[in-house]
Parts: C-alpha cells; sequence; structure tokens
C-alpha cells in the first residue's frame, strides 16, 4: 500500500487531522498507526483494515449516528471518540455518545481508597491494564500514592499554620520553644530569677533564663535547686536586694501547680515577689496563672510527656517510632536488615506503662521476631502483644496500601483508642480506613 492512499499528512505543529479517505479526526498517535498501516506495517495494519470498513478508532457506528441529532453530530462524536481512545487505550470505539462522554470526564478510578483494592480484585484486570477504568493499573498506583502523598502535605501544613485549628492538638518540643520565645517581651524588666517548675518546666524555664541572661532555679516538692551557671553570670552571684522571681511551667491543665508551688518558693524567699506564668494554659486554669503564652484546650498531646502518660495506653507503630527508621541499603532482607534490628537506635522511650499493642510491618518471621523482642527487653520497654506483618516476601508487603489495612485492621479490631504512627501519609490512611484518631508525631498531627 502506498501512503498517498490514506492522505494523513500531518503538520509538524498540528495535534490532529481531518481524514479526507476515512472521514473522521485522528490524534497524531492514530496518525502515525494510519500512515505505518497504509504502508502494510504489522501490527498498524489492523487499524488501516478497520477503517477502511468504517469501524476503526474514532468511527462511529451506524447505532451512534442515529441516536444523535444531525448538523455535524457525527463529526463531533467521531471527534470526541478519537480524543478519548488517545487516552484511554481500551475505550470501546463504537460506544454510544452517553458512554463516550462518560469516559471523557471521568477519572481513571472511581474513588482513592478503593482504587487499588478494586485493581487487585477485579477479574477485568491483566495485571497491566484495567478493562473497568481504561487505564494502567501501575500508572493508577502511582497516581494513588503521589495524590496521597499531596493530600497529607496540604493537611499537615495547614495543621501545622495554627494549633488552635486542630480537633486534638499535638505541639511539640518546637513549638513550645516558640512561643516560650514570646514570653520574653511580655516580662516585666524587674524578674531577678527564673524558677523552673521540676521537671518539664525546666524547658521553657532554662530557655527564658538564658534569652533574659537570669539566674536558673529548680523546684520541687524536695526544695529549691540552685542550677549553676558559669563565668557569664558570676558578678551577679550576690542575691538581689528584692527578688521579682518568674515560676514558670510549661502547661496548666487545671492550676494545682500554681496553686501549690508558689507556697513552696515563700518558704524559701519570703519575701520574693512572684510572677506565676506557663506556656500553655487551658481556659479553666488561665484564673490561677498571671501570664501565659498561648491557650491550649483539651484535650491535646505533648511531645516531651505523651509517651510516659496515659496516653501510651495505646496501638503503637516500631520502626520510626521506638526506634529510627530503616534505611533503604540496609533493607535487604538479610545480614544488614538483621544487624539494624538489633543496633537500631530508640526514638520515644515508653518505660512507665506496658504498651497493650505494638503492630509493625517486619515481617513475621522467627529470627525477626527475636531480635525485635530483644530489642525491646533491652531497652526496658514492655509489651502485651507484638504483631508483625503476614507477608512473605518485601514485595508483597510493597503492594499498595498493604501495610496500611494491615495496621488498620488490628487497630480496628482492638479496643484502644489511639494509634500512633510515624509515617505521615500511612497515619492519614489508617484514620481513613479504621475511622478511629491516629497520631503522627513526626508531622505533629492528629488525624
Amino acid at each position: 500500500m502506498s501512503q498517498a492512499l490514506c492522505q494523513c499528512d500531518l503538520p509538524p505543529d498540528a495535534a490532529g487531522i481531518d481524514c479526507p479517505r476515512h472521514a473522521v479526526y485522528k490524534p497524531r498517535r492514530l496518525v502515525e498507526l494510519c500512515n505505518a498501516g497504509a504502508r502494510g506495517e504489522s501490527p498498524a495494519d489492523r487499524y488501516w483494515t478497520a477503517w477502511e470498513e468504517g469501524r476503526g478508532p474514532g468511527q462511529p457506528g451506524a447505532a451512534a449516528i442515529a441516536a444523535i441529532p444531525r448538523h455535524g453530530g457525527a463529526r463531533l462524536l467521531a471527534q470526541i471518540r478519537a480524543y478519548v481512545l488517545s487516552r484511554r487505550p481500551l475505550f470501546d470505539p463504537n460506544a454510544d455518545l452517553d458512554k463516550t462522554l462518560q469516559w471523557m470526564n471521568a477519572r481513571p478510578w472511581p474513588q482513592i481508597e478503593q482504587s487499588a483494592r478494586i485493581c487487585a480484585t477485579c477479574p477485568e484486570c491483566t495485571g497491566r491494564l484495567c478493562r473497568r477504568f481504561g487505564s494502567s493499573c501501575q500508572d493508577r498506583q502511582r497516581w494513588l500514592r503521589q495524590l496521597l502523598t499531596r493530600s497529607c502535605e496540604r493537611e499537615e501544613e495547614l495543621q501545622r499554620t495554627s494549633i488552635r485549628r486542630l480537633e486534638t492538638p499535638f505541639v511539640t518540643i518546637d513549638d513550645l520553644q516558640r512561643q516560650t520565645r514570646t514570653l520574653v517581651g511580655r516580662l516585666p524588666p524587674t524578674i531577678t530569677d527564673v524558677v523552673g517548675i521540676a521537671r518539664s518546666g525546666l524547658i521553657p524555664a532554662t530557655i527564658l533564663a538564658c534569652l533574659i541572661h537570669r539566674p536558673l532555679w529548680s523546684l520541687s516538692t524536695t526544695g529549691l535547686n540552685d542550677l549553676g551557671t558559669t563565668y557569664r553570670l558570676q558578678t551577679a552571684a550576690a542575691p538581689p536586694a528584692k527578688r521579682h522571681a518568674l515560676l514558670l511551667d510549661d502547661t496548666a491543665f487545671k492550676g494545682g501547680a500554681m496553686r501549690r508551688f508558689p507556697a513552696i518558693l515563700r518558704e524559701h524567699w519570703p519575701d520574693a515577689q512572684i510572677l506565676r506564668a506557663v506556656v500553655y494554659s487551658t481556659p479553666a486554669a488561665k484564673r490561677f496563672v498571671d501570664l501565659s503564652a498561648a491557650e491550649l484546650p483539651p484535650p491535646h498531646y505533648l511531645e516531651w510527656h505523651w509517651s510516659n502518660s496515659p496516653l501510651a495506653h495505646a496501638c503503637w507503630d516500631f520502626d520510626g517510632l521506638l526506634c529510627e527508621d530503616c534505611l533503604p541499603e540496609d533493607d535487604d532482607d538479610g545480614p544488614r536488615y538483621e544487624q539494624f534490628l538489633a543496633t537500631a537506635r530508640p526514638r520515644y522511650y515508653a518505660r512507665h506503662t506496658t504498651l497493650p499493642l505494638v503492630v509493625t510491618a517486619r515481617l513475621d518471621r522467627p529470627r525477626y521476631r527475636e531480635l525485635t523482642q530483644n530489642w525491646l527487653r533491652r531497652h526496658g520497654i514492655r509489651c502485651d502483644r507484638l504483631v508483625m506483618g503476614p507477608w512473605g516476601s518485601l514485595q508483597e508487603r510493597a503492594a499498595p496500601l498493604a501495610v496500611e489495612r494491615f495496621k488498620s485492621a488490628h487497630y480496628r479490631q482492638s479496643k484502644l483508642r489511639l494509634f500512633i504512627e510515624s509515617d505521615a501519609r500511612q497515619a492519614r490512611v489508617i484514620a481513613r480506613l479504621a475511622q478511629k484518631p491516629v497520631l503522627c508525631p513526626a508531622a505533629g498531627v492528629v488525624y
């Protein structure tokens, strides 16, 4: 055959052309197929034969032509079909108008969370192309991961801007430091000493004492302790004639500490003027403090407190939470991975309570379980139940949403009210699948 028989000569800057021989609009991809088929090249000759018989891509069938208005409607439908076919390789070129428009306007998948599950169970899915949605399974899975990541990033950025927007705020140590810094300009210049209520109150007290260059003290039920200084404050070692002490704590929930500790401080400094201050105060406790940096209504989570509080009675992730994450180069399912399991550095300690449930994506193999349990014992972390991944290989575990479904299933079946997950993307998906809250310390978000 000769290319002149079709006359599909596409200009270099054109996206498509109206084929005069076949009376159909052909985009660039179909023009190339037409020209190759006209020359008798296989498998493009199948397209040439179909166009010659009036059943090729973009050519409307008789039923479709009868179903739409005249006045150029057949040509318009043909153009729409060609457009859809250029983006949906499995589209039926003889579909009616409604079906054609549905394919043109539809997304490659119906719902983000259901995409991978439908693709895995759909009998029409060949493994590479999904006949149900007319798109590549691999492309859909890739876009699924990207969309989930972008969605997580957008939500994390939104929720970081103001912890008051969160239903359940998670306050990080960085948040504490920033709010402590705002107290500097609100303190009277007559402050002579900074007294931190042990133990967490010493975090902001240390920061403020350094910023305003005043001596630092620790106050607890056992008494008042001078935490000392270096040469910078040696010239101010003599006690001031009139003390104006800043009594500081990290948070005030009901105001109990701010009612109790001023009396203990006056036992040591009877004539001192005391300014009661906290970084975060609940609305109920504000009447017991003189100064606070921010209002923090309950419930809330504090990064420096939650892992050894009643909040630790939850379902825990392992890697990235109890210990550091495994580097990709160490995740070889072999000697390097075993070395990581044995020597991983701890990240969050939970020592004051027994963890009721730990769910980890580590493969459930006898050697891996033994190394994991030894690591927990060595670091003094107690666990009632350790659930490890059921997959037979790393490839099975890497399937889209496999880890999220596994973790959310155990979380949903438990009576626990909180899951603590290290990965922000997984945390969001687990919260959706389990319909229960998920705390992600790395993102500073409670989903």
